[in-house]
């Protein structure tokens, strides 16, 4: 391998790896706006796929930052051995840009305090058996 091959192999971060393997920029530096980290959006999201039973320790469960050298090689293999399913999924879907949007933030702190967004079927249910056992209860 020649020496100026050395130098340039694994330098940069290649952007259009957040839409093939499903990482994002975690951080950049400031001064030269290159990136620093990227972080696996699949341990964001979905945690690791669990494996066999006969496993001796527990599997982690903090997401996985990738930093220089870059190499899609660690990337790819970070993903099937810890997402096959998941990232077999999004290998196969047509448009992967909303594979990880979420549709709604669930939990919002402000200095009003703390605001919490829940599925309308989950907030029918909870109050459709307060209201029951309210009910339940006057009468007896």
């Amino acid at each position: 391998m020649t020496e100026s091959r050395k130098k340039v192999k694994g330098k940069y971060f290649q952007m259009t790896w957040e839409g093939k393997y499903g990482v994002k920029v975690a951080e950049r530096d400031p001064a030269t706006d290159t990136v620093i980290s990227a972080s696996c959006q699949f341990c964001e999201r979905f945690d690791r796929e669990n494996e066999s039973a006969d496993r001796k320790r527990k599997r982690a469960s903090n997401v996985k930052y990738f930093k220089a050298p870059w190499s899609s090689d660690n990337i790819e293999r970070h993903m099937t051995m810890q997402h096959l399913k998941k990232y077999e999924e999004y290998k196969a879907a047509e448009g992967n840009e909303n594979f990880f949007v979420t549709t709604y933030e669930p939990l919002v702190v402000s200095n009003d305090g703390v605001n919490m967004l829940v599925n309308k079927c989950i907030v029918d249910k909870i109050i459709g058996d307060l209201l029951l056992d309210t009910e339940l209860t006057m009468n007896t």
